[in-house]
């Protein structure tokens, strides 16, 4: 297989894997042979990195789509090696909890003084833990037929 790098926005696919590029000096790096992990979420198979990056608090909408699009290209490009051994989740409903997740976490953070210049936050964080997971119980599934 001959060497790639294909950029989907501050997302770029190479042979070690998708790297984001978040400036000023951040990264964060998706091991090639860790694409097609898969994680059990309300009893469904879901790609487990399309739902855990979502919640990072630098995560943004914009991010999050061109990081699936980086994802769909990799599992068809590095197809030849997937490990025999991968259980398929579905896009569908990781896609679907994704977006859930997403209107859940939307507003992360409040800023309490956007006029002035200072990004200062005030959180519970007791309190938001408690707020998110409650709501995050509430996600809904497709229903495919087999």
């Amino acid at each position: 297989m001959e060497t790639i790098t294909v950029k989907f926005g501050n997302w770029i696919v190479d042979d070690n894997g998708i790297t984001g590029v978040f400036p000023p000096a951040m990264e964060y790096h998706i091991p090639i042979d860790s694409i097609w992990a898969v994680r059990n979420y309300g009893g469904h198979l879901v790609w487990d990195w399309l739902i855990h990056v979502p919640q990072k608090t630098w995560i943004t909408k914009d991010n999050v789509n061109d990081l699936n699009a980086a994802f769909m290209f990799c599992f068809d490009y590095f197809k030849s090696i997937k490990p025999a051994d991968t259980l398929d989740a579905s896009t569908a409903q990781t896609l679907y909890v994704q977006h859930q997740l997403l209107q859940i976490h939307e507003p992360r953070l409040q800023s309490d003084s956007e006029s002035s210049g200072l990004h200062y936050f005030n959180i519970d964080s007791h309190d938001r833990i408690y707020e998110l997971s409650s709501l995050e119980k509430k996600i809904k599934f497709l229903y495919i037929k087999e």
